[in-house]
């Protein structure tokens, strides 16, 4: 999903810049020749700069929010995203950070808030999530836990009150939760349980609501 949304993003944003006023000029990038490419806003400020060799965009490529601040910054080798790519919320603080290999996103990312603490870290591979994912209240403490496998919440899952101590625990099986689920007030007095079936159906409940 996320790499048909950003692939979707940069298809309107580039035919966007292609076919509104955009200026172009020869440019050498340690040592090779690029058409360097470059739209502006009506109010004169740039929205984009990238370049283009053999009819694909390739090298870096920055995009700007109306008011300056860069609002993604990454390189394209033969139309394909590659190596970090860093978005920003428009009053310039980093937003998403991912590293790619040929479209896919791979290993580590991050989300952040707004104002600059850590919202999410996972991992990526070959463009889907795998592994640990830790999301992040917005003072810091620790929220949940959850594993990937191939793009699917497989694993254990763990939601944390802000305390730190545990709200919730129990297990996925490829997008499904499955088995015991257990619920906790923040003195650790055990209030809901559920139990779900290998296919993620609710089979039994206490207390009921």
């Amino acid at each position: 999903m996320l790499k048909k949304i950003t692939k979707l993003i940069f298809l309107i944003i580039t035919l966007t810049i292609m076919g509104c006023g955009i200026s172009s000029r020869s440019v050498i990038i340690d040592g090779v020749e690029y058409m360097e490419l470059v739209k502006k806003y009506e109010n004169g400020n740039i929205e984009f700069v990238g370049h283009m060799r053999n009819q694909a965009l390739n090298g870096p490529v920055t995009y700007y929010f109306e008011n300056g601040v860069i609002r993604a910054k990454g390189e394209f080798l033969n139309g394909q995203r590659q190596l970090v790519w860093v978005w920003n919320y428009e009053n310039g603080q980093k937003k998403n950070e991912y590293f790619y290999i040929n479209d896919l996103a791979e290993g580590e990312w991050r989300k952040y808030y707004e104002y600059g603490t850590i919202k999410i870290i996972g991992i990526y591979e070959n463009g889907k999530k795998n592994g640990l994912e830790k999301l992040f209240y917005n003072t810091g403490e620790l929220m949940s836990i959850r594993n990937y496998l191939n793009g699917e919440t497989h694993g254990e899952y763990k939601l944390f009150h802000k305390s730190s101590k545990l709200q919730i625990q129990g297990m996925y099986n490829n997008g499904n939760p499955s088995g015991k689920w257990i619920e906790y007030d923040e003195q650790d007095k055990v209030i809901k349980l559920t139990q779900y079936d290998k296919n993620g159906i609710e089979i039994l409940e206490y207390p009921k609501d």
